[in-house]
């Protein structure tokens, strides 16, 4: 089975930028003096933040070499809008950015222009939020010595000339059961910041040691280490935000860009994606058949997604129990049968199965249509669900 496309991307962007995908399940208080605010606080705060001006130092560290950048970033985090141009490193000189209605990508040196139509929201920085709230409220609550379990998706990050133009932007579950350590307050760049430790339980996750700097004004993570580790290969990613400027004003004009008059640019469009919060309303809105899985004992609908790109359609209905999730997909083409990925059959049909961190995925062809089914629920119950979807 071929790995995903939205996969094989995130494990790039989660290898070179080290970005926290999904945690999930218990969450443990050891240590720190100092107490920390709760969820409400942090949101209300972070509910004022409106833009954000910094320089981004990443280094990326295999153990043998460590290759550093340095980029000069501006966030409008109300608008979407961005502007981050590599004054160090590999990709010196690259710019990318975003106006709202468009992410582009200005390569100088080989004077090209990559440009990716999109209509992009609040959500995802409303969602990115909810991130660190939830990260305070677990903290707190363990300290009060309550349960903690919760999921969480993606953090906020300024992008980087360095981070692959995708047409999509799909989640990968990456952790199980996390400890969570509140290590008390350091400073970072001469700003104060609160210390928080993540470490899978367990050992086998595909990432490691995580550890969080969040500002002790803003709550925003200025500073962050991650260990991604893909077969023998480990690397740890470090993104520190120096000469921060919160809410700085942002002078008119400067998310605009217009390509030199010589470069070659290259333009493409994302697919229309809408998502619905009941299955009844998606059925309404596809235009193909539904897939009716039997979920394992415990998991709900949670969303469903329709996504239509050069008049393909693309559904996804994505079932959760509060912390773990399965994902039904099926889209228009042919899914591969061959390659990487044990062979297995679904009801007659032949499969391809593959393991990523504690994440499976099975995909196979069902009358004509490519199925995926991926979760972090074990390969005998993924398997269950996908040969219990009937074709047609």
């Amino acid at each position: 089975m071929q790995v995903p496309q939205s996969s094989r991307r995130i494990l790039f962007a989660l290898s070179v930028v080290g970005c926290v995908g999904a945690l999930a399940g218990c969450g443990m208080l050891v240590g720190g003096a100092n107490s920390i605010p709760d969820g409400e606080t942090v949101s209300n705060q972070l509910d004022s933040l409106e833009t954000i001006e910094s320089t981004v130092v990443t280094e990326f560290d295999n153990g043998t070499t460590v290759d550093p950048s340095r980029t000069r970033a501006i966030r409008n985090l109300r608008t979407g809008e961005s502007r981050a141009t590599v004054v160090t490193g590999r990709q010196e000189g690259v710019t990318i950015g975003s106006n709202g209605t468009a992410i582009w990508m200005y390569n100088r040196s080989a004077d090209r222009v990559d440009v990716l139509r999109t209509n992009l929201s609040l959500s995802n920085r409303s969602r990115s939020f909810e991130t660190v709230e939830t990260i305070f409220d677990r903290l707190q609550k363990a300290e009060r010595g309550e349960p903690t379990e919760a999921s969480i998706s993606q953090l906020p990050v300024v992008p980087r000339a360095s981070d692959p133009i995708t047409t999509d932007a799909s989640s990968v579950s990456i952790y199980g059961n996390v400890r969570l350590t509140y290590a008390g307050t350091e400073s970072v760049a001469g700003r104060e910041s609160y210390v928080v430790q993540i470490r899978p339980i367990d050992d086998e996750q595909l990432v490691g040691n995580t550890t969080m700097w969040f500002d002790t004004e803003w709550y925003y993570p200025i500073k962050t280490t991650t260990t991604v580790s893909i077969g023998e290969e480990s690397t740890t990613t470090t993104v520190t935000y120096r000469n921060v400027t919160f809410n700085a004003n942002v002078p008119e004009g400067t998310f605009a860009f217009d390509p030199p008059e010589n470069a070659t640019v290259v333009t493409r469009s994302v697919p229309e994606t809408e998502a619905y919060d009941s299955r009844d309303a998606l059925a309404a809105a596809a235009e193909t058949s539904l897939p009716d899985p039997a979920v394992p004992t415990g998991f709900e609908f949670a969303e469903g997604r329709r996504s239509v790109f050069e008049g393909n359609t693309t559904v996804t209905l994505e079932y959760t129990n509060g912390t773990a999730n399965v994902s039904v997909l099926t889209s228009p083409g042919t899914a591969s049968t061959s390659g990487t990925g044990e062979s297995v059959d679904i009801s007659g049909q032949e499969g391809r199965l593959l393991d990523i961190g504690e994440r499976s995925y099975v995909t196979w062809d069902c009358d004509g249509r490519p199925y995926t089914v991926s979760g972090s629920v074990g390969e005998e119950t993924l398997l269950s669900v996908a040969r219990s979807i009937e074709c047609g």
